[in-house]
């Protein structure tokens, strides 16, 4: 999927210039940074409690702010390196879906937002977080399902910039 998604972002045309997606290899599992201007978005944090160093060398040494930090569902290979996030970055918003996971991985994620103080916000088909130079909307998971697979509530994205789009599908 990161070799599709990476294509399809590297494809014939260029995103605006001030615009860039950076799918890091973090092994199996996600970790994405959406930079759009000065806005940076976290789509997962892969499977390493690492992923703090690996994000500082892709942001300038002034920006230490994250706009919005997406867990897609808790798995460990998609959670893992977001609790290393909150302790590192200002962190402003958090969007995660409402599923249980009582792993410890989930646990020290959860207990990292819950130390910084932040509120969770929980997707909804359609909602839509603005951009300097374009729109992340949410397409998945529908409010209400009760599943037990927690890849069935991964959160999917779509990236809109200019006519160009991108597709973040978590493991949905």
């Amino acid at each position: 999927a990161v070799g599709l998604a990476a294509a399809a972002v590297s494809g014939l045309r260029q995103l605006p210039e001030g615009v860039t997606v950076t799918f890091f290899d973090v092994g199996q599992g996600d970790a994405i940074h959406i930079r759009d201007g000065s806005v940076d978005v976290i789509v997962d944090g892969g499977p390493s409690s690492n992923f703090a160093g690996q994000l500082r060398r892709d942001l300038p040494s002034t920006d230490r702010t994250l706009e919005l930090v997406v867990a897609t569902h808790p798995d460990a290979d998609h959670i893992t390196g977001l609790a290393s996030l909150v302790a590192a970055f200002d962190v402003r918003q958090v969007l995660e879906p409402d599923v249980p996971s009582k792993t410890k991985t989930a646990q020290r994620w959860h207990e990292a937002v819950a130390r910084a103080g932040l509120s969770v916000i929980r997707p909804s088909i359609g909602q839509r977080f603005s951009l300097p130079h374009g729109t992340l909307t949410v397409l998945w998971p529908r409010d209400g399902l009760n599943r037990p697979a927690t890849n069935d509530h991964s959160i999917v994205l779509r990236l809109d910039v200019g006519a160009d789009c991108v597709l973040l599908t978590g493991d949905a």
